[in-house]
């Protein structure tokens, strides 16, 4: 809890929220006016949002998601009543920079209100955070659902019980993700330690919660893949190697999380790594040494602890990586009370210095690059647009390369259905995703994914013996070469002659005749 020395004692007004509000607002018109025009996703963004062209609820569900079935409901629902991809990905901005001021605004966060407007800049001056809330991922949820789960620790341990919407509140979190289940455990360890955990509603109710959870994490890791844990090997604790390996690998997980380590994991922070960390020790020092109010600390500890643990089973990275954006904003949030605790050491009214800061720091937002591009593949928008154009409007026979089915059915102008599919729901693309079926005669799904070296070649020899085509097309968006030359070694195997109708980066269209 913020606490003020007298002489500086901030009365707060009525326009505490508009202050908040008005600053996100600024941001999101300075920052939108500088983005670039995307009419086509990426295709791990395809796979989420090709179920807002299915009618099947269930197939919703199914089609795109391993843990957060809550959030790929909510994207597809936007998705389909934006007017253009392009609005789409300014719709998600808008709500990410409002409901990040909602959060920053609520009461049992009890902050006041310059230290808002400092969270509020912190969460907005942060590369990670910005960036990704232009695409349809969960993590931004996460995010502000794991500084929500804080406030309602800071009032549950203020009122001593926990009633039952808290519980249905949860239950509803883990719909949206099933990652807010690590904050969750944070949320009742921290209430059990202190004695606090006091529940004063019907047992069938948290019977109920617990089933549900167990439920809901059973299914997902029923559908988890191999290729996922492949895919974050290098954010799993080492097995090997002893003590000395696994406290390298802590100290440099710890600090990718402030600062860019990659394309794709671009840091908590704008500032520098040793900037941001003087201000997170400074926070911490505010809060248990000044406020004297460890819950905060303490509940932090205990997510890192256990998403430490999860690492070490390698059930869940650790680090610095984008699904590590729901325990970073808590960095920010540290941070800014370290930045709080500055303010609050100058001998001068709080009032103009955090003016000065906010001015700072809306330059320093100015600055900061936001692009949906700048956490993908780079790929031809322009090629990929006129080559899913061509496969709306040909009645020419089309095989649609494995990486691309998502996409185009995600922009699919005729009637799509999710592929047939049983328990556990294991698709039978990438990542045991499902892929559409295009029910129409000329689209031809040859191999919905890349297993290992000759397995698309080998399917694709077959068909063209069945099938003996004159004349057909091959339409390729997020191509990977060596995955694409098997399509290519397999037309050249059967004697075709090759056409090249549109060409771009990641975007082919080839016609392919005899």
């Amino acid at each position: 809890m913020i606490t003020v020395r007298k002489k500086n004692k901030l009365y707060l007004t009525q326009y505490e929220h508009f202050y908040s509000y008005t600053f996100a607002l600024v941001i999101y018109f300075v920052k939108i006016s500088k983005f670039e025009k995307i009419q086509i996703t990426y295709g791990d963004d395809s796979w989420v949002l090709v179920g807002s062209v299915y009618e099947s609820l269930f197939d919703k569900l199914i089609c795109c998601t391993l843990t957060h079935p809550g959030s790929s409901l909510i994207f597809q629902l936007i998705f389909k009543i934006s007017e253009s991809t392009d609005f789409f990905i300014k719709i998600l901005f808008l709500i990410f920079c409002l409901l990040s001021a909602a959060v920053v605004n609520n009461k049992y966060l009890y902050l006041n209100t310059y230290s808002k407007l400092i969270f509020l800049s912190l969460i907005l001056n942060s590369p990670m955070l910005m960036n990704y809330s232009l695409r349809p991922k969960p993590y931004i949820m996460e995010a502000l659902i794991t500084i929500y789960i804080l406030s309602l620790l800071q009032k549950a341990l203020r009122e001593s019980y926990l009633p039952r919407s808290t519980i249905i509140l949860f239950s509803l979190f883990l719909f949206i993700s099933l990652i807010t289940i690590i904050p969750i455990i944070a949320f009742f360890i921290v209430l059990a330690r202190k004695r606090k955990l006091v529940i004063n509603e019907s047992k069938f109710v948290h019977l109920f919660f617990s089933i549900y959870v167990l439920g809901i994490s059973y299914f997902s890791f029923l559908r988890k893949s191999d290729e996922l844990d492949n895919f974050w090997i290098a954010y799993f604790a080492p097995q090997d190697g002893g003590l000395n390996l696994f406290f390298r690998w802590l100290y440099y997980s710890g600090l990718r999380i402030f600062s860019e380590s990659n394309k794709l994991d671009l840091g908590a922070s704008d500032f520098t790594i040793l900037f941001s960390v003087v201000l997170f020790l400074l926070g911490l020092y505010y809060l248990i040494f000044v406020t004297a109010d460890t819950s905060i600390v303490e509940f932090i500890f205990y997510i890192f602890i256990i998403n430490i643990g999860l690492s070490i089973f390698r059930v869940f990275p650790f680090g610095g990586s984008r699904v590590n954006i729901y325990y970073m904003i808590l960095i920010i949030y540290i941070m800014s009370f370290g930045v709080y605790y500055l303010v609050e050491l100058l001998p001068l009214s709080n009032a103009p210095v955090t003016m000065v800061y906010v001015v700072l720091m809306v330059y320093s937002i100015n600055s900061l690059s936001i692009s949906y591009n700048q956490t993908t593949r780079g790929f031809d928008q322009q090629a990929a647009s006129e080559i899913i154009n061509f496969v709306n409007t040909t009645n020419e026979d089309v095989i649609i390369y494995h990486g691309g089915l998502w996409t185009i059915g995600t922009f699919f102008e005729k009637e799509l259905a999710m592929e047939n599919v049983s328990y556990p729901w294991l698709g039978s693309g990438v990542s045991n995703m499902p892929t559409p079926d295009f029910n129409q005669s000329n689209i031809h799904i040859v191999c919905r994914r890349y297993k290992d070296e000759g397995h698309c070649f080998e399917k694709m020899k077959k068909y063209l013996i069945e099938n003996n085509f004159t004349n057909i097309y091959l339409a390729s968006i997020h191509t990977r070469e060596y995955q694409n030359k098997e399509y290519m070694d397999a037309f050249d195997n059967q004697g075709y002659k090759k056409e090249v109708k549109i060409f771009g980066q990641e975007a082919k269209l080839i016609r392919f005749y005899k």
